[in-house]
């Protein structure tokens, strides 16, 4: 829907924007699945991330997190950003990356590992955030612009994104049956299908007084939790193929006062649905109203989020050594690579 002719909001928010050349961004998620018992060939994927980000055409942007998924398994994962898909591709196939990435010894470590690479144009994204402090994408932008007049309103996110004002911007597919498709010992390759919506949205708390953290980690933190959890475990319901909450830590490992969640839809829809009218988001959306009324709308919790619509052939995920239910070996077909 368009911005309402007269709407104002309630509070303010801003945005990225990029240098004039840029015209399309890489946003590549690695992960490393280790049982309980892998902590070395966790610590082995890390150091090998810690010495690829520094390769030469190396991202500009590097966000690190970890988590624990509804296996219990520990997963390390790191957010790579480019702002030119070419240096992403001189740096995917650089010696230092590729080298390891594509070692034989990779089948028969204790841990599994993948990539999810998504190359929208501008044309296909937009960020929000509620302060002036860049985050995810946004480190990677010239400055952050705003206020901008086109949030907080069901349907604001679309607006955003400016291939919406001519495209619907809908899944070819009607659903995603799971099959999953065990790559334990074995490489395997999803080629992702046109219009899947991914969003990371995060939660900064850096600044928070002990009165306003309190009231986060007793009104927001566990609504946001539950709805999270349950984005992860009804992708029937949601349309939602995967979703990751982590805690974001800094390069070294060091814990941050950060979360995020990175979910995956099957549209836009999709997620606008869930946004709207599912009780676990209207639970999330109403404590966080409350804090920021409890505290007269003077808070210094910071949100943000990306949201990306995936344009066809513009993204691929790779699995290697990984059980069934990572990523989306449930849902798409996979191919050895």
């Amino acid at each position: 829907m368009p911005t309402p002719a007269d709407w104002e909001p309630p509070y303010p928010a801003f945005s990225a924007a990029f240098d004039p050349e840029v015209r399309q961004v890489v946003m590549a998620y690695y992960g490393c699945i280790a049982p309980d018992d892998a902590n070395a060939g966790a610590a082995a994927f890390v150091d090998w991330m810690q010495a690829a980000r520094q390769a030469p055409h190396g991202p500009a942007v590097v966000n690190r997190a970890r988590f624990r998924d509804a296996q219990g398994r520990a997963q390390e994962v790191f957010i790579l950003y480019w702002t030119a898909p070419a240096r992403f591709a001189a740096w995917e196939a650089s010696e230092p990356v590729a080298s390891w990435w594509h070692a034989p010894s990779r089948l028969d470590d204790a841990c599994g590992y993948w990539r999810e690479v998504w190359q929208p144009p501008l044309s296909h994204f937009e960020t929000l955030i509620s302060s002036t402090s860049p985050i995810g994408i946004a480190e990677a932008g010239r400055e952050i612009v705003g206020p901008v007049r086109a949030h907080a309103y069901w349907g604001s996110a679309r607006d955003r994104i400016p291939q919406s004002a001519s495209d619907p911007l809908l899944s070819p597919l009607e659903s995603v049956p799971r099959q999953p498709v065990s790559a334990a010992g074995k490489r395997l390759r999803v080629a992702l299908p046109a219009n899947l919506c991914l969003i990371r949205s995060g939660q900064n708390w850096t600044d928070c007084g002990p009165e306003e953290l309190e009231l986060y980690e007793r009104e927001v933190y566990p609504a946001l939790r539950a709805g999270m959890d349950f984005l992860r475990d009804n992708p029937d319901e949601t349309g939602c193929l995967s979703c990751r909450f982590m805690d974001q830590v800094a390069a070294d490992g060091t814990p941050e006062k950060k979360t995020f969640a990175s979910a995956c839809f099957l549209s836009l829809g999709h997620l606008e649905q869930w946004a709207k009218s599912h009780p676990t988001h209207l639970k999330i959306f109403g404590a966080f109203h409350h804090m920021v009324q409890q505290r007269n709308f003077a808070i210094d919790l910071k949100l943000w989020h990306e949201v990306t619509v995936l344009p066809a052939g513009t993204g691929t995920a790779e699995y290697v050594n990984c059980p069934p239910d990572a990523g989306f070996l449930p849902y798409f077909a996979a191919e050895p690579f």
